[in-house]
C-alpha cells in the first residue's frame, strides 16, 4: 500500500493469507494422502514422499499470496522476484525444468506488469485456474495443481 492509503475492513496482511493458505493446504493434503495411504500402503504412500512435501509446502505459501504479486510491495511480489533470482540461479546448475519453472515466474511477473490494477485479473478464477494448471503440467501431478489453486482461492475468500 502507498501512503496515505489504509487498509480496508474485508484486507488480510500476508501472514493471515498464509495461515489460512497453510490451513486450506492441511485439509487438502490430509484429504489427499490419507487415502492413498489406505490403499497403496503408508510406506509406498506417494503424497508422502519429501520430495513432494518439499514442492507442495513453498508452493502453498506461494499460491496462497500470488494473488496480490501486482502490489510491488507485497509478499507475493518478494517471491515471485526471489523465485525469478532463483530461476537464473538454479538454471546455471540444474537446467531445463528449472527453466519451465522460471517460465512460469517470467510469466506470472509479465502479467503482474502489464495488469497493474490491484484486484484485476491476478484476484480471479481464471487467473488461478491457469496457474494450477501450469503447476500441473510443469510438475506432472495433478495433487499439485489442486493444492495450488486451492491455497489461491483461500487468499480470494480472505480478502472477501
Amino acid at each position: 500500500m502507498g501512503a496515505g492509503e489504509s487498509k480496508g475492513v474485508n484486507e488480510m496482511n500476508w501472514k493471515a493469507h498464509m495461515g489460512l493458505g497453510m490451513l486450506v493446504f492441511g485439509i487438502l493434503y490430509g484429504l489427499i494422502a490419507i487415502p492413498q495411504g489406505l490403499f497403496w500402503g503408508w510406506d509406498r504412500n506417494p503424497a508422502l514422499t519429501v520430495h513432494t512435501i518439499l514442492i507442495a509446502v513453498p508452493l502453498a505459501v506461494y499460491a496462497s499470496l500470488l494473488p496480490d504479486v501486482d502490489l510491488r510491495n507485497s509478499m507475493g511480489y518478494a517471491l515471485t522476484i526471489l523465485a525469478l533470482v532463483g530461476f537464473v540461479l538454479l538454471l546455471v546448475f540444474w537446467g531445463v525444468l528449472t527453466a519451465i519453472m522460471g517460465l512460469l515466474a517470467v510469466s506470472v511477473c509479465v502479467v503482474a506488469l502489464l495488469l497493474p490494477r490491484h484486484r484485476g485479473f491476478m484476484h480471479s478464477l481464471g487467473f488461478l485456474l491457469l496457474f494450477s494448471i501450469g503447476i500441473t503440467i510443469l510438475f506432472v501431478d495433478f495433487r499439485l495443481g489442486i493444492i495450488s489453486f486451492c491455497c489461491g482461492v483461500s487468499h480470494l475468500v480472505g480478502d472477501r
